[in-house]
């Protein structure tokens, strides 16, 4: 009989292993850029711990949440929004599900329901930038009468070293215990959703016929692009915004020094890119001095 009973205990543990394994499996997915396989491996996770007889709580929340930012970057928002939904009914503390449930609506032109997740969430864990940012984005979406349109193909698919969301200011950050703090990987995450922002609302304003930009536009362009590199100083995409914004005195001051730095640092994790942009630079730097020296002769 006690055998029985220590084979009625064994099957739980097997299955929160399972889970588990699979949770980590997904992140390592989510940072290679397997995106498709990340989903399927949160997706076997939630099973197992279903099976486990897990009804909530933080691994099955945290499970879904993985699994949601899967689906974003495939470009499945509103099944995103559903496994965000059904994340933050397991676990009111996670973060990373608030700020995931208010990108997936957003994306969706929701601006109404994304409000809703980021008041939420800031409720929840208490103060973060990144909620607050993305409300105040959802909050002038709707005062416009309309919401950004959804983030291109082409930029969701940029992938570098990246995994969730969290860290420092970040959403999933306040509120939680010590022991509870989330991963490096998981910031090096949420800088890349941030900066992925940055990058779709420069890219609007850009695309905007000239005199019609949104001054809007710009300045939450720069401020994701600086929140991001608050939580990974090595992201290239926040980097190379950043630089751009800078160079061309886009929502402040122009700054080529600083410019130059963001290039140079996005140059050192390897982007060809910059370094196309510091050779511009530089050879705008020479004509300056061909030109100066050309007056001074005249």
């Amino acid at each position: 009989m006690s055998a029985g009973y220590r084979g009625s205990r064994a099957a739980p543990v097997v299955a929160r292993v399972s889970a588990e394994a699979c949770k980590l499996e997904g992140n390592a997915k989510l940072i290679a850029g397997e995106d498709r396989a990340a989903s399927d491996c949160y997706e076997q996770g939630i099973q197992a711990a279903i099976c486990e007889g897990l009804s909530g709580g933080r691994l099955l929340s945290q499970l879904r949440s993985g699994k949601a930012q899967a689906l974003l970057r495939l470009g499945d928002a509103e099944a995103a929004f559903k496994c965000c939904a059904e994340a933050v009914a397991n676990d009111p503390l996670n973060g990373k599900a608030y700020w995931r449930g208010a990108t997936a609506a957003m994306k969706l032109d929701r601006p109404k329901k994304a409000a809703e997740f980021c008041r939420q969430g800031l409720a929840a864990v208490g103060e973060s930038a990144a909620l607050r940012g993305l409300l105040e984005e959802a909050e002038d979406a709707l005062a416009l009468g309309a919401a950004p349109p959804p983030q291109s193909a082409a930029g969701a698919g940029q992938h570098r070293p990246t995994a969730a969301a969290a860290g420092g200011a970040s959403a999933s950050g306040a509120g939680r215990p010590a022991s509870r703090a989330p991963a490096c990987s998981s910031a090096k995450g949420m800088a890349q959703e941030l900066a992925e922002r940055g990058t779709a609302l420069l890219e609007r304003h850009r695309r905007a016929a000239e005199g019609e930009g949104s001054e809007e536009d710009v300045r939450r362009a720069r401020q994701l692009f600086e929140q991001a590199l608050q939580q990974d100083l090595a992201n290239e995409a926040a980097l190379l915004g950043l630089g751009d914004m800078l160079d061309l005195g886009l929502g402040g001051p122009r700054d080529a020094a600083r410019s130059s730095q963001c290039y140079l640092n996005a140059r050192l994790q390897g982007s060809q890119l910059a370094q196309v942009k510091l050779c511009l630079q530089g050879l705008d730097k020479f004509a300056a001095l061909l030109r100066t020296g050309a007056i001074e002769e005249g």
